[in-house]
């Protein structure tokens, strides 16, 4: 979903053109599969993006209990000089006071780690899915309205076989 956002390439008969138009230049580190994948693979993934010198990375995953192998793979892409962008969460809870989502949690005290909610285009307002509190730094469309339809509420981003869909998140 963010990839598409950002980097969907302009003048192609495709539908939809990422904010960044066609100079994005997009790498797709899966270290994750539908169904498995460990905290190795995503620490790894991390190392692998610090290793190429990327600009920016995007580490749409969550846990409700600390991941420290991830949150230190984030904090040396910092160290880097990579931003890490991070997803809040979508179970609409407020995050603090006893509720932490890994790696998100450790954006506010981490310069060059965002971590993102999400708000409804339509009217600015939090998405009704998405975490919020201390630890969500910004917040951006990630649905249109507060219907939990993403064929009415999503927002639309690349998808398989060169085509668009409409989707909804924090990432």
């Amino acid at each position: 979903n963010t990839a598409g956002i950002v980097g969907a390439v302009s003048n192609n008969g495709v539908g939809i053109v990422g904010i960044a138009g066609n100079t994005a230049q997009i790498y797709a580190i899966k270290f994750i599969a539908v169904d498995s994948g460990s905290v190795q693979d995503v620490y790894n993934g991390i190392q692998w993006a610090i290793q190429n010198r990327l600009d920016v990375i995007n580490v749409s995953l969550q846990s409700e209990t600390q991941i420290a192998l991830v949150e230190q793979g984030v904090a040396e892409a910092v160290a880097a000089g990579l931003v890490v962008t991070m997803a809040a969460g979508n179970q609409g809870l407020q995050l603090g006071s006893g509720v932490y989502v890994s790696p998100g949690a450790i954006g506010r005290d981490l310069p060059g780690a965002i971590t993102v909610g999400s708000i409804d285009s339509a009217n600015g307002n939090l998405s009704v899915f998405s975490n919020y509190g201390s630890y969500v730094e910004i917040a951006a469309p990630g649905a249109t309205d507060s219907s939990l339809d993403t064929t009415v509420g999503g927002i639309y981003s690349t998808y398989k076989n060169n085509t668009h869909y409409k989707m909804m998140g924090t990432s």
